[in-house]
This record gives structure tokens, C-alpha cells and sequence, in this order.
């Protein structure tokens, strides 16, 4: 199971909570990281730098979601209605993902 499987979110991918740990904080350096490069980019050039920011977040919330979606069907949740709420209720959709377990 690779990123592209995940950002295509294909329904055999399933993520263990220290997966989803993993991916999660990975994005968060990264999305840091890039972050601080394109500030300091920014005051060297200024229109291209906002719209590589733009693509940039943009492609970090579309792996996050995906990253979610794979940890939620973990839990045992198939239907889109079910990944909607988890995810658009954030402080829930949070402890689904990060603390509770797995179907066995």
C-alpha cells in the first residue's frame, strides 16, 4: 500500500492506528518544513510562491483525508455518509482515528 493507492482512496486500504500515527505526523513536519521554506521564499519573489502554497496545502489535505478515510475504514466504516461526519465533526473524528482500535 503505497501514498497513490491511498490519494485515490481505494477501498482496500486500511490503516492501523500507528499507520495513521505515522502518516499524520509525517504530514505535520513536512507541511512545516515546506511551510517555513515558502515564507522565506516569499520575500524574494511574490506572486508564484502564493500559488505553490495553494498547491501545496491543497495536496496535503487531500492526503490527510485520505489518510483518514483508510484509518476509519479500519474501524469499520464503508459508507461515504460515515466518513463525512467523522470527519467533518473534527474533536470525534480525531479520537476515531487516533485512539480507538481496529476491527479485529
Amino acid at each position: 500500500m503505497g501514498i497513490v493507492e491511498m490519494m485515490k482512496f481505494d477501498s482496500e486500504v486500511s490503516l492501523s492506528r500507528g499507520a495513521w500515527w505515522g502518516w499524520t505526523l509525517g504530514l505535520i513536519i513536512v507541511q512545516i518544513v515546506v511551510g517555513i521554506i515558502l515564507t522565506i521564499a516569499s520575500f524574494f519573489s511574490d506572486g508564484i510562491v502564493d500559488i505553490v502554497s495553494m498547491i501545496f496545502t491543497l495536496m496535503v489535505v487531500w492526503i490527510g483525508i485520505s489518510v483518514s478515510v483508510g484509518r476509519l475504514r479500519d474501524r469499520g466504516y464503508n459508507e461515504i455518509v460515515e466518513f463525512a461526519l467523522r470527519l467533518i465533526l473534527f474533536p470525534w473524528g480525531l479520537v476515531e482515528c487516533a485512539f480507538l482500535a481496529g476491527q479485529e
